[in-house]
């Protein structure tokens, strides 16, 4: 969908929701754009070497003081030249983020819509597929979809392996009807990932794998995000 400025594009990660509420909440982000981001310290984007520094973000997010994570998140994007906007999900949005340009500069939108910080580090780096894919320049990107396409799988499966080994994820899922709080604690450190991941990873799986939903069952180890 082309919105704002002359060709500006955005990849939307949402769960359904209206595209009105959607674009109203765009419009806030960009609104935000300068005041969020030292625009003036933003260097020139470079893709590569961005990749290639993708498990320091990893390490940053490691971590549940949500304000103190944010910081360096921003200051991380910043220098490799992404902006970063967080920003309340609009009612009726249901969007987790999005990515896009603002005067130039690639951009991430995220909301705290869920809450969490899996959903959150999960989209995070998401978003961060589709700038590294130049998703957010290609005209067969302007239409929000609300179905799966394959920009959208590929950003997913991107996030999940760079965030925990699919293998290892495989045999600790082996012992599921035996897991406890201590072994996800333990796998969470194995994985350099904060528990809340793991729970995450661990909801999905027992569903849509075994039709066994757990939701809840771990909310004790979540941290959640004010």
């Amino acid at each position: 969908m082309q919105i704002g400025k002359q060709n500006q594009l955005v990849s939307f990660f949402h769960d359904g929701g209206n595209p009105k509420a959607q674009l109203v909440w765009i419009k806030l982000c960009e609104n935000e754009f300068d005041i969020q981001n030292d625009i003036e310290s933003i260097k020139e984007f470079n893709k590569e070497l961005l990749v290639n520094q993708l498990k320091i973000l990893k390490k940053i997010i490691n971590t549940i003081d949500y304000e103190f994570m944010i910081n360096n998140v921003r200051r991380f994007l910043n220098n490799f030249g992404i902006g970063l906007v967080i920003m309340e999900a609009v009612p009726t949005s249901l969007i987790r983020g999005a990515a896009t340009v603002v005067d130039g500069i690639p951009a991430i939108f995220m909301s705290t819509r869920y809450k969490r910080l899996d959903s959150f580090y999960f989209t995070l780096f998401h978003e961060i597929k589709h700038i590294i894919e130049d998703d957010i320049y290609k005209e067969d990107y302007l239409e929000i979809t609300y179905e799966e396409d394959e920009k959208e799988i590929l950003s997913h499966d991107f996030a999940r392996k760079y965030l925990i080994d699919e293998k290892e994820f495989k045999e600790f899922l082996e012992k599921r009807n035996e897991i406890e709080s201590k072994d996800i604690i333990a796998f969470a450190n194995s994985q350099g990932v904060v528990v809340d991941i793991i729970i995450g990873f661990l909801e999905r799986a027992m569903e849509r794998e075994f039709g066994t939903p757990i939701y809840g069952k771990f909310q004790n180890l979540r941290t959640k995000i004010e």
